[in-house]
């Protein structure tokens, strides 16, 4: 069996649909992803306590994978109970709003807010140039703008000014990664590991090293060993490991990881659905179903659930059925207000179904 994959007609038309415009966003996205990763770093420089190692699974470091969000509720408090409110503190929270907001922003403006900051922090280490924790600060925000040379200069000074700075290690190795040093990258990812096996944020950006070496069984063991060691693991580690799995070709361990996400986090909606194409790729099409009426159930609008039926039907044989979901799916998109059947995503979906159906009345 192979891997599930996008092919499908309505599914095709769908997520055309959700990609137009997506450029700016991936780049915002980008950006965001280093930055709330090095605010992480930054905080855990200060004290590493077991709540700020619990709010270093909420950054990774980019990847081929969807990019991650970060919960600023949750990081402040974590961040409240650790430091106090000094002026690198006051730092850390420039930081989080500067995730929450890029966002939000064009990309340009966010990339001239990290370099404010840039400029800010570089203020705050001439009045206070042996304090080692500004340093990897300044190193972290080099590495959120990609300058790789001035983010390994501050690293190499935040380590002389205190060599027990573990974290300094792990922005290394996540600097390396990122500018696409891999052999290098994975050596200090593990040199890091090998001190600190059960980092969440270390084991996280290993895994999606190895993921991108190739090296997919390793990769799904790091994001196990990273889901089991922290409190509130995201929804897309369970994802992405699953897919590792898939794409080894073991569906039952892959199907029974987003079981455990499911009951872990609840009913999510991602993760359900990948474990659907899952159950098409096996075959198992009553079992898919069965996972798609439990989407169905909590949904309001069924347009939506109902073609996936009928996609799942006509992969079943299960003709009929399949297209009275069909029609089912275009009376309720005909039953939407004008402004709702107009959007977008709705033509699109609308004129995925009208093929579907007209290719089983022939």
């Amino acid at each position: 069996m192979q891997a599930p994959s996008n092919s499908m007609t309505i599914k095709s038309h769908l997520l055309n649909a959700s990609a137009k415009g997506a450029g700016p966003r991936k780049s915002r996205q980008r950006l965001g992803v280093r930055l709330s990763s090095a605010a992480l770093i930054f905080v855990r420089g200060f004290q590493n306590t077991a709540a700020l190692q619990d709010a270093g699974a909420m950054a990774d470091a980019p990847s081929r994978f969807a990019a991650p969000r970060i919960n600023p509720t949750v990081l402040s408090k974590h961040v409240k109970s650790a430091i106090s409110c000094s002026s690198q503190s006051r730092v850390v929270f420039w930081i989080i709003a500067l995730v929450v907001g890029l966002s939000a922003v064009p990309a340009a403006h966010g990339h001239a807010d990290l370099l404010a900051l840039i400029d800010g922090v570089s203020k705050r280490i001439e009045a206070a140039p042996k304090k080692a924790a500004l340093y990897l600060l300044r190193g972290e925000l080099y590495r959120a703008h990609a300058d790789w040379k001035l983010a390994e200069t501050d690293y190499d000074r935040a380590a002389q000014l205190d060599p027990r700075f573990a974290e300094v290690e792990l922005a290394r190795g996540k600097l390396l990664f990122e500018s696409g040093r891999n052999a290098e990258a994975r050596a200090k990812l593990d040199q890091y590991l090998a001190g600190h096996a059960d980092d969440v944020d270390g084991l996280i950006t290993r895994a999606q090293l190895l993921a991108k070496l190739g090296e997919r069984r390793a990769a799904a063991a790091d994001f196990t060993r990273a889901i089991a060691h922290t409190a509130s693991p995201r929804p897309d580690y369970f994802l992405e490991r699953a897919k590792l799995q898939a794409d080894e070709g073991e569906f039952a361990a892959a199907l029974s990881g987003l079981d455990e996400g499911l009951n872990r986090l609840g009913p999510l909606v991602a993760l359900q659905l990948y474990a659907i194409d899952l159950e098409c790729a096996r075959q198992q099409f009553d079992a898919a179903l069965s996972r798609l009426e439990t989407i169905s159930a909590r949904s309001e609008r069924k347009e939506k659930w109902l073609a996936r039926q009928g996609e799942i039907l006509v992969l079943a044989k299960r003709r009929e059925e399949a297209q009275a979901s069909f029609a089912a799916a275009l009376a309720a998109i005909e039953s939407l207000p004008a402004r709702l059947r107009a959007a977008p995503a709705m033509l699109e979906l609308q004129k995925g179904v009208n093929e579907a159906f007209s290719v089983l009345q022939k």
